[in-house]
């Protein structure tokens, strides 16, 4: 709710992370990926698509485990957030 423009938020809660997008937010999910305007509508139908699936027994089981190579994009993306917000002068 309180996030705005030159905030950072690091979240793989996908519904949050569309707020935050929509807020003018950068979103990092904790493996690196980043949350953008472009990019948020398609994960948040492939979120719901899954969790219809898992909700109807179609699919079982939760994501993969966080590796090193996850922890590495996510100190990369976050860097290059942190310097997105540099540039704005914030």
């Amino acid at each position: 709710d309180h996030a705005r423009h030159g905030d950072i938020v690091v979240t793989a809660d996908v519904p949050l992370a569309s707020g935050c997008v929509k807020a003018g937010a950068q979103v990092i999910a904790p493996t690196g990926r980043a949350f953008t305007e472009a990019s948020i509508g398609m994960t948040l139908a492939t979120r719901n698509l899954m969790t219809t699936l898992r909700d109807t027994g179609q699919i079982r089981g939760g994501g993969r485990p966080f590796t090193g190579q996850d922890r590495s994009r996510f100190l990369g993306a976050l860097d290059a957030a942190i310097q997105a917000i540099k540039r704005m002068g914030k």
